[in-house]
């Protein structure tokens, strides 16, 4: 079932290109001030000690000749849980003035994102003091995600829209059946979605103003990296001499993150569906 904002959503993109469009963008940092702890893996028992990349929450904002809009929201975490996008989506419709049948919210799914929520106190693998600093974590992440929002919105102008679809090709059904059950694998007889919708908006006078693009991939082609120490770590792989990008305590990852571009297509034989991909 597809939920109504993404029908709204959807239905806005229907209408001809040649209307009188107008298009706003907006991108707000939000990488942690200080350690915090992360999502993704149940084995991390402490917050993170370094940054790689930065996080951001994006924005962008349509209105159709009838001027009627519609608002993405983008956030590098792993999910909105109906505990944050709740309140949340509420607000925006206060502030931005849209419908909430207008406005999706949608996450990155990155396993190296901030542990959202908005409950204090102590429990698994989280102390009393880490918690309060998810909480608070999280509140500003909802503020930051409304002055996105608000910022797209304010930045509408006249726009040309144009629509896509490529293929990623190394997607895989993770779901393989062997004789001790459904596990974790590749199965390559099931049902996959390898499209690539990309939405282009260009202004008016042909300058790229920002590209909207999804896939359909929980990515898992590696293996479980740990190491003690960042010195403990190769400079590069020794099977596929890729430079090493970044360390983690307890980092549970993927190969092609930790070292990467991997030109050896390592742990292709996990998913056979990497090896061209890597060779490329």
């Amino acid at each position: 079932m597809i939920a109504p904002a993404r029908i709204a959503f959807l239905l806005l993109l229907l209408f001809p290109q040649d209307a009188a469009w107008k298009a706003g963008f907006a991108s707000v940092r939000i990488t942690p001030a200080s350690p915090i702890p992360l999502a993704g893996y149940a084995g991390r028992s402490a917050p993170f000690e370094g940054v790689a990349h930065e996080l951001y929450v994006k924005a962008l904002a349509l209105e159709d000749a009838g001027g009627r809009r519609a608002l993405l929201v983008t956030a590098d975490h792993i999910g909105w849980g109906a505990e944050i996008s709740v309140p949340l989506a509420d607000e925006l419709v206060r502030r931005t003035g849209l419908k909430r049948d207008a406005i999706l919210l949608n996450a990155s799914h990155t396993h190296s994102g901030p542990r959202l929520t908005l409950t204090p106190g102590a429990r698994s693998g989280v102390t009393e003091e880490d918690a309060a600093a998810g909480v608070a974590y999280t509140k500003g992440l909802q503020e930051k995600t409304v002055e996105a929002a608000r910022n797209a919105v304010a930045d509408l102008s006249p726009a040309r829209l144009s629509w896509g679809k490529g293929t990623a090709g190394f997607v895989a059904n993770r779901r393989e059946r062997t004789e001790r059950g459904i596990v974790l694998g590749v199965n390559p007889d099931g049902p996959v979605d390898r499209s690539v919708p990309v939405l282009r908006v260009d202004a008016l006078d042909g300058r790229l103003r920002g590209i909207v693009f999804g896939a359909a991939c929980h990515y898992v082609d590696g293996t479980f990296v740990f190491q003690q120490s960042k010195d403990a770590c190769e400079a590069k792989s020794p099977q596929s001499g890729a430079k090493f990008n970044f360390w983690h305590p307890n980092l549970v990852t993927l190969h092609v993150w930790l070292w990467y571009p991997n030109p050896a297509g390592l742990y292709s034989g996990i998913n056979p569906l990497v090896k061209p991909f890597n060779a490329q």
